[in-house]
């Protein structure tokens, strides 16, 4: 592993992440979260020297084309698919127009 290098974080650029989430820091909160951040860009920093002999996978679990066939089956009688309806006309959903 390489030497941990000291990363810092310019208030500026905390000023601008505490800005974009719409965040209202103290100055004893950015010099708090400029050490939190710094350590956890050190850490980062770790992560990347590590040396893994692991091929990148595009499917977690290795399955291919995992389809069912369609078949038909019991559907649900109109009175029930409408039963929590707010609102129905002549056997649908009544939805507000939205153009």
């Amino acid at each position: 592993m390489g030497v941990p290098t000291k990363r810092t974080i310019a208030p500026g650029e905390l000023a601008s992440l505490a800005r974009l989430a719409r965040l209202a820091l103290a100055d004893a909160e950015v010099e708090r979260f400029q050490r939190d951040l710094a350590s956890i860009l050190e850490y980062f920093d770790q992560l990347d020297d590590v040396q893994t002999d692991v091929k990148p996978l595009h499917h977690a679990s290795g399955l291919v084309n995992v389809f069912r066939e369609d078949t038909r089956g019991d559907s649900l009688p109109p009175e029930d698919a409408l039963g929590n309806a707010a609102e129905k006309e002549e056997g649908y959903v009544r939805a507000p127009r939205i153009l």
